[in-house]
């Protein structure tokens, strides 16, 4: 595979756009931290910053940590070979419309508080309040706050996580924070399989199946995972109470591209199709 984007200084410049388009990456129900600002992307990844700077043919990453923001965006995978395979799996229409997606290596912890705060929520108040959670709890980096670390939220009060927005799921993100904090392996996490860590995942307060199958594929890149919210089902002409049916479908046709299945489906029904 030919390499997508070369590094100059303190930027990459990703100068093959086909399988790079900030809008689709960013509006695809991964991620929260960004702000668009004319042709600007602003990017807080954990602790870390960077700008998406789009212009007609190329990319600018403006950045302090290349090597994080390299893996951060996948750089290095070809996204053109999974379009194709996805294609003749009957994707045409949604690799086509979602030209552009890949699939984010985001923080772990960041990702279970975030799709905790997700669920049964809307994008625009799901950002507020990670946010306000960030301002509250998360290191001052001078142009922006760090995503709390685990200690640092086990801290918080359900009053004062209340008062940030996080209505009832405020015993969930404190609970949830309180036993990581304790815990001397979760990094190790990383090393268990597909269904042991979806099984632990959802020991934690606040997650199920879906927010654990988002929590795989987007802080563990677990490809195999086909999170099944409401647009997949109905996209798919299904009632709620079939998710559980559908996901075990959609992962045995996809398999190891679910989770790239999953995006492309998921942006074009939400942003295309009027159902």
């Amino acid at each position: 595979m030919e390499k997508i984007y070369h590094v100059e200084n303190d930027y990459i410049v990703v100068h093959d756009t086909t399988n790079f388009i900030p809008r689709h990456i960013l509006d695809c129900g991964q991620v929260f931290r960004y702000e668009k600002v004319g042709n600007l992307y602003k990017i807080i990844s954990n602790n870390r910053f960077c700008t998406l700077i789009n212009n007609e043919d190329y990319v600018i990453i403006k950045c302090k940590d290349i090597e994080y923001f390299i893996k951060y965006f996948d750089l290095d995978r070809d996204y053109s070979a999974i379009c194709d395979k996805l294609t003749r799996l009957g994707l045409q229409k949604e690799t086509e419309f979602g030209r552009g997606i890949r699939i984010l290596n985001q923080d772990k912890f960041e990702m279970i508080i975030s799709f905790i705060i997700s669920a049964n929520n809307h994008i625009p108040r799901i950002k507020a309040i990670i946010e306000r959670l960030c301002k509250s709890y998360g290191e001052n980096m001078g142009e922006y706050y760090a995503f709390p670390t685990p200690h640092a939220l086990a801290k918080a009060t359900i009053t004062e996580l209340r008062l940030l927005g996080a209505g009832y799921r405020a015993e969930y993100i404190l609970d949830t924070a309180q036993r990581i904090s304790k815990m001397d392996n979760f990094d190790e996490l990383e090393k268990l399989d597909d269904y042991a860590l979806k099984k632990k995942l959802m020991e934690f307060s606040g997650v199920g199946p879906k927010v654990a199958d988002c929590i795989m594929l987007f802080g563990y890149n677990r490809f195999c995972s086909f999170p099944v919210d409401t647009w997949i089902v109905k996209t798919f002409h299904r009632e709620k109470k079939e998710a559980k049916k559908l996901e075990r479908e959609l992962t045995q046709k996809y398999g190891e591209l679910s989770g790239f299945a999953q995006q492309y489906i998921f942006y074009h029904s939400r942003e295309q199709l009027d159902i």
